[in-house]
């Protein structure tokens, strides 16, 4: 298990990516994938949150990545990062007190080896938290026996949180919730987070572009947040 910390500058920024995923993911959307902007802008800025949590655990460990975290036009058919080229997708969990199961979307599960994936990697978070856990990679075969749980909104490949967290998180569910208990921000972030959706939504893919080619991970991240500011200042 690896810890990455997440202030609220990269929360910021995420949320900005997410933001321009939505509004993108908005023309491709279909009713049954459709939550409602508010859980869309969510469901987008978990992904975000595990594909950089993926990325810079990798990157600590020395490893070579090539990823699309700010890429933001359009679903794209491949993984989220490829690591001493092997290719990996992230999995990640925003972390509640209701939340009892770690749950594997079956379609993503069975179309893995299409896209080439060796492994999903598992990432658990809280909300706005300061810390991030990154797991040990759970193989496709591994995945793919997981058992199947109906949700009310599709099937999906579920396991006891108490178990994912002591098999790949080398944790007991109590010591993954003391880990990731600092917060991010003073305070309520969700003003901030919100308006950071709208930042993103307004930039789009070209404009988070523009920001962010050729530099790396953190420094983009920084910079994304720094034109948020100077844009609400």
């Amino acid at each position: 298990m690896i810890q990455v910390q997440l202030d609220n500058e990269s929360w910021v920024a995420l949320a900005i990516i997410a933001g321009a995923r939505v509004a993108k993911g908005d023309e491709f959307r279909n009713g049954t994938q459709d939550r409602g902007n508010a859980r869309n802008q969510m469901n987008d800025l978990v992904g975000c949150v595990g594909e950089y949590a993926a990325i810079v655990a990798s990157l600590n460990a020395g490893v070579k990545v090539e990823h699309d975290l700010f890429y933001a036009d359009g679903p794209l058919k491949k993984a989220d990062l490829i690591a001493n080229d092997v290719s990996f997708d992230a999995k990640a969990l925003m972390l509640d007190p209701s939340r009892r199961y770690f749950i594997l979307d079956r379609q993503a599960v069975a179309t893995a080896g299409d896209k080439g994936i060796a492994a999903f990697v598992p990432v658990i978070a809280r909300c706005f938290g300061d810390q991030v856990l990154v797991g040990n990679r759970i193989g496709i075969a591994d995945a793919s026996e997981w058992p199947l749980k109906d949700f009310g909104y599709g099937v999906a490949h579920a396991r006891p949180l108490s178990e994912v967290t002591l098999q790949y998180f080398s944790k007991s569910i109590e010591e993954v919730l003391q880990a990731i208990s600092a917060e991010a921000f003073i305070g309520s972030a969700d003003e901030t987070i919100a308006a950071a959706f709208a930042y993103g939504a307004a930039l789009k893919h070209d404009g988070i572009a523009v920001w962010t080619e050729g530099k790396d991970v953190a420094l983009a991240l920084k910079t994304l947040n720094d034109q948020f500011i100077k844009q609400n200042s």
